[in-house]
């Protein structure tokens, strides 16, 4: 299992044209991806994702890793003339909200939203992104899910929330 989560993370950055920057978002990635497929393990061609819940996973809502996405800014975020959708990598799914994770190309933030619209046919094909990022790890994280707007900053293994003031 370890191989073919290194294989298939590899290759999605490969495909993505990003550096290893955003090798464990990769793998998270891969790691979604293999437990929403059938194994032999299991019986009757059963996902390991429906062997845990009972339930079949939703399908639609699997992206192509490294394509280009556009969240929108809510409303309290910007003004009138401002942009309402901003442009962005997709980089896999968010593991405590039903959401996307996103990295923001213009201020190298990771984005957990669900108000996104993909081109899955449009990569970064810049390789001055591979170097902008190369030393990504702790970054801003900002979630604009239905609930609230939220900032924090994330170090490995942990999160920490704060509210944003508009």
């Amino acid at each position: 299992m370890n191989s073919t989560l290194v294989e298939s993370g590899r290759c999605m950055l490969e495909q993505a044209n990003l550096g290893n920057a955003f090798w464990s978002e990769a793998i998270m990635t891969a790691n979604v991806l293999r437990n929403r497929c059938p194994t032999r393990s299991l019986q009757h061609g059963t996902t390991p994702y429906q062997a845990i819940f009972g339930k079949k996973a939703i399908l639609q809502t699997l992206k192509v890793f490294g394509c280009i996405a556009y969240v929108h800014i809510p409303s309290q975020l910007r003004s009138k003339r401002d942009a309402k959708a901003t442009k962005c990598i997709f980089l896999g799914y968010s593991e405590d909200e039903k959401a996307y994770r996103l990295l923001d190309i213009s201020s190298s933030k990771i984005i957990i939203s669900r108000d996104v619209k993909f081109n899955e046919q449009k990569f970064v094909r810049n390789i001055n992104y591979r170097h902008k990022f190369r030393n990504f790890g702790v970054a801003d994280i900002i979630s604009n899910t239905h609930e609230s707007i939220r900032v924090g900053t994330a170090e490995i293994g942990k999160t920490i929330f704060r509210q944003m003031l508009c």
